[in-house]
């Protein structure tokens, strides 16, 4: 077998999951001793550091080496395959195609010193670098024309097939290497039962079967509320509990069907509508807020939140609830028998496929997930919110897609007025798209995250419950009905 693999990377653009998958296919077949990674320009990494397969294969296979090609040539000529030929002519050795990802190793392959394999494209686009070519041993300046001549005029009946080929050929008569023509993610290889889906799960996560959490017969999420109230460093007196808070907890207790709310902090919350929560099973829990993480500073409260959070699921389990989320129906008991649940967000950040908003977030005590989504944080941006708390969580499902489930109405995230569920086929959007959604039932989610303006004008006070006439109004008071508080909207208006 080739002890070398030389991998020709063209142009200054993104090292995608799909070219992850072409590099991972001949250490997972070949075992090379080396893969030597030729680049004209080292991949790029866009603004919002999704794209970081490059960085995660180089911290994956230590006899990685980088050799600069000192000319640049176009990509996908004839001039980029001699130059994988000028390397494969020193010691032999793989030359593997930018966007080629090996199936299987061909039989004959050991036997014969040159062999390869090619694109069955034949419109003028065809990329003349893509494909497979093995060579036992280096060889002559005469040989490698002899060769390029064979490779370019395609003498060969061993072709690399396209995905969709591959699909209906199968594993075991298909073709020994497939090229991707459109970008790959990891979310598109986790359930499909077909044979690239197949391949690309044990290419990446070592595993063929279908990827996906399983529903136990058992629940393992108590019916808890967990809430954070922190303060900032310094301050002796906690904030004001306001009536979007009350009407958050009461949602939880008598819509959600919570058996108990928590509320976590450093300062026990003060105020009239704290009072007001006297006799329902809410408790205040001390909470020394974590003020760092992995040795790094956490000056910013919602990052600490997003700490704290995850640390009290771990070691409690339960539903965990930002203080601006009421519910608005109650939770089922067969959700509640996943080891972690996760709602999408909805803003489009740059090339991430989705993202997750943890304001809402329940949990198993010490489920995987949440063990994983802590160690991301050895990498921690105070300054960035998003990186960590809304990135971050969608990363560890990828890496761990048999950890949690998606439901995608358990919170319906409402921002500048606009509310975004996330089982809408277009739901993620650009965060300055004012258009509203498509027609839709309040009463279809679990769950509402106030996020932008908090409170809602409709939330502020029982004054404005009772006299506005929208969707966050009925909701407000449809938590104090379902409460049996309906008469704090007569007596503080009275």
């Amino acid at each position: 077998m080739p002890q070398t693999v030389h991998y020709l990377w063209c142009g200054e653009k993104q090292f995608r999951f799909q070219h992850y998958l072409a590099v991972l296919s001949a250490i997972r077949l070949l075992q090379p001793l080396k893969i030597v990674f030729h680049y004209t320009h080292l991949p790029v990494v866009d603004a919002m550091w999704y794209n970081v397969w490059f960085q995660e294969l180089k911290q994956s296979f230590a006899n990685l080496e980088f050799q600069r090609l000192e000319t640049i040539y176009s990509c996908g000529s004839e001039q980029m395959l001699e130059t994988a030929l000028v390397f494969l002519s020193q010691t032999g050795g793989l030359y593997l195609g930018e966007n080629v990802i090996m199936t299987r190793i061909p039989a004959d392959v050991t036997r014969r010193p040159f062999w390869f394999a090619v694109s069955n494209m034949t419109s003028k686009s065809s990329d003349a670098s893509q494909g497979l070519v093995f060579v036992r041993h280096g060889f002559s300046g005469a040989k490698r024309r002899e060769y390029l001549k064979a490779i370019v005029s395609r003498r060969s009946s061993i072709t690399c097939s396209k995905v969709e080929e591959y699909d209906v050929e199968g594993p075991g008569k298909g073709a020994p290497c497939v090229i991707v023509e459109s970008d790959v993610f990891p979310r598109d290889v986790w359930q499909p039962n077909t044979c690239f889906a197949e391949l690309a799960r044990w290419l990446y996560y070592g595993k063929r079967e279908i990827l996906q959490v399983n529903e136990t017969n058992v629940t393992s999420i108590p019916r808890m509320g967990h809430m954070t109230w922190l303060n900032h460093d310094g301050v002796r007196e906690s904030t004001d509990f306001r009536f979007l808070h009350f009407l958050s907890v009461l949602s939880a207790l008598h819509v959600a069907d919570l058996d108990h709310v928590y509320v976590h902090g450093d300062l026990e919350p003060r105020g009239h509508w704290w009072e007001k929560l006297r006799g329902e099973n809410v408790t205040f829990v001390p909470l020394d807020s974590p003020k760092a993480v992995f040795q790094q500073t956490m000056r910013s409260l919602s990052h600490r939140s997003d700490v704290a959070r995850t640390q009290i699921l771990q070691k409690y389990g339960g539903v965990y609830m930002d203080r601006d989320v009421v519910w608005v129906s109650r939770l089922p008991d067969w959700l509640l028998r996943y080891p972690t649940v996760l709602c999408p967000d909805w803003p489009r950040n740059g090339e991430w496929p989705e993202t997750f908003n943890t304001g809402v977030l329940m949990s198993q005590a010490h489920a995987p997930w949440l063990r994983h989504f802590l160690s991301t944080l050895r990498h921690f941006l105070d300054h960035h919110h998003t990186f960590n708390a809304v990135m971050m969580p969608y990363r560890v499902y990828e890496w761990h897609p048999e950890t949690a489930f998606i439901d995608r109405r358990l919170q319906v995230i409402c921002f500048r007025g606009i509310c975004h569920p996330a089982w809408h086929a277009d739901y993620i959007r650009d965060i300055d798209d004012v258009r509203p959604p498509r027609d839709f039932d309040w009463r279809e989610a679990r769950a509402y995250h106030f996020t932008v303006p908090k409170p809602p004008p409709s939330l502020t006070s029982p004054a404005a419950l009772a006299t506005e006439r929208d969707m966050y109004s009925e909701i407000g008071r449809h938590i104090l009905k379902m409460a049996g508080r309906e008469g704090i909207l007569n007596a503080e208006n009275g």
